[in-house]
């Protein structure tokens, strides 16, 4: 989840998350990713608790009092987030992974050919064979 979030999400919606489609794409785009930061420190508040505590507190202002339990000093206190399955769309999985294994193997292909990732793919000569 970790590196779904960092490698796809925020480098697909950089644009998106500082603000140059508007205020109300901004918004729309960081709170999914508040969303998914605040599931992913309950989800791993067991296995790394003072990271997981480290980036809650750093969340805390901004989550929703509605969301937080009466005793909210934690995220030790919070309960393990639940799956939302009403959210799922198999269609658009199916695309995201699809365009994901494409990026992959244009990762691996330039690298084969020891292109970096900030070379123009039109200024180097690729042999077929």
């Amino acid at each position: 989840m970790i590196d779904n979030t960092t490698n796809w999400y925020i480098r697909f919606n950089r644009k998106r998350l500082k603000g140059e489609y508007g205020t109300e794409d901004t918004f729309h785009a960081l709170n999914s990713l508040f969303e998914v930061l605040f599931i992913l420190v309950r989800a791993l508040a067991p296995f790394t608790p003072f990271l997981a505590d480290n980036i809650y507190l750093r969340l805390l202002p901004y989550i929703p009092k509605g969301l937080l339990p009466e005793d909210a000093r934690s995220v030790h206190f919070l309960s393990f987030p639940e799956a939302r399955t009403e959210l799922y769309d198999e269609e658009i999985e199916r695309r995201v992974s699809r365009m994901q294994k494409v990026i992959e193997l244009n990762r691996v292909a330039r690298d084969r050919k020891a292109i970096g990732l900030k070379v123009n793919i039109e200024d180097t000569t690729i042999s077929r064979g």
